[in-house]
């Protein structure tokens, strides 16, 4: 069972606002690496591309426009130009179609039912899972449009496109795979050296590379954690994303503590979190998670300071930057204090929970 690390796609660029000034890594003598990159599979951008077509050509044209796709980088306005041509060449039968799949369910939700499946699986093999997924649960008559749908977008335009970039994608996975084993990339070890507290064993992260080089999305599965990934992504933030995505394991030591929940209670008065969350943030967190998200996000953003010797200045939630600043402040060091006990400190000091 696949399940939502962001049951949201984001665009890749409010992910990381640092700024990098130089560069250290694990130079642990036992090299494993915990990060893998692939390059574009089919279970991953068959979806993700016709939810785009859908997104620019229908749901949001205006915020996902040429000037957006324009700024991010040439590869990207020419995939932009495919999705336009495409979409004005389907016939309205494809048309209607392409809404009706993703008004009655998300992306994700698709994505998340093939995503398991071997990388190499065929269009058949996709289809076949998610018409029979018990979690979409798709009636017999929206399967059969389904079906065609996308039978018809993969051989008529889809197929070409796919394979005329695989290659290009492949060899980029391959330089990044080949720089994180040069570097000796060890994320786990240098998280739980940063926090005192242990990630259990078989833990790893993959990334797929996507045709979306605006947004991204992210998936569980037991102990796999995987990411969607434009063409443009930098290599310090493939490094920053599992840095992010693994403190949310170090936290759940601690989190549902009573000391914590009694923090979510008093920061339900919080004016400045309950505007961002009933704004934003309702859509993807409950509200204890979303205030355990702003923490997370702040160790996050000392783990890349610490990594990278980057500077940060901006937030993604209310208290992020904060919160990374108090542990800048401190020196943070898990051998003299916790990390439960100095996020604690800072909820009561700095927010005046308990004055």
């Amino acid at each position: 069972m696949v399940i939502l690390i962001k049951k949201i796609l984001i665009p890749i660029i409010t992910f990381f606002s640092f700024f990098a000034l130089g560069f250290n890594n694990s130079t642990s003598s036992n090299y494993k690496s915990d990060i893998v990159v692939k390059g574009i599979t089919l279970k991953v951008s068959l979806i993700q591309t016709a939810y785009e077509l859908y997104n620019v050509n229908v749901k949001n044209p205006k915020e996902f426009n040429e000037d957006l796709y324009k700024s991010t980088s040439y590869d990207a306005y020419k995939h932009y130009i495919w999705l336009k041509d495409t979409y004005n060449d389907m016939d309205d039968d494809l048309k209607n179609s392409l809404y009706d799949i993703f008004t009655t369910n998300d992306s994700w939700s698709y994505s998340n039912a093939v995503i398991g499946l071997d990388d190499n699986s065929s269009l058949e093999d996709i289809i076949k899972t998610i018409l029979n997924d018990d979690y979409l649960n798709l009636s017999p008559s929206f399967c059969k449009e389904f079906d065609n749908f996308f039978t018809s977008f993969y051989e008529d335009y889809f197929k070409s496109y796919f394979y005329k970039n695989k290659a290009t994608y492949e060899k980029k996975a391959n330089d990044i795979n080949n720089l994180l084993a040069s570097k000796k990339v060890d994320i786990i070890n240098f998280i739980e050296s940063s926090s005192g507290l242990d990630i259990d064993s078989g833990y790893s992260y993959t990334f797929y590379y996507s045709l979306n080089p605006i947004e991204s999305q992210g998936f569980k599965s037991n102990k796999k954690l995987i990411s969607t990934i434009p063409k443009n992504t930098p290599y310090k933030d493939i490094i920053s994303i599992p840095l992010h995505e693994f403190s949310h394991i170090i936290f759940e030591y601690f989190v549902n503590s009573d000391e914590f929940l009694d923090a979510y209670e008093k920061l339900k008065d919080d004016k400045k979190l309950t505007k961002m969350y009933d704004k934003v943030g309702k859509y993807a967190y409950n509200y204890k998670d979303f205030c355990s998200e702003n923490l997370i996000e702040g160790f996050s953003k000392f783990l890349n300071y610490r990594y990278f010797q980057g500077v940060y200045e901006e937030n993604i939630y209310v208290y992020d930057l904060d919160f990374y600043r108090y542990l800048r402040k401190l020196n943070f060091n898990p051998q003299a204090s916790s990390l439960k006990d100095v996020s604690i400190n800072f909820l009561e000091k700095t927010l005046n929970l308990y004055p």
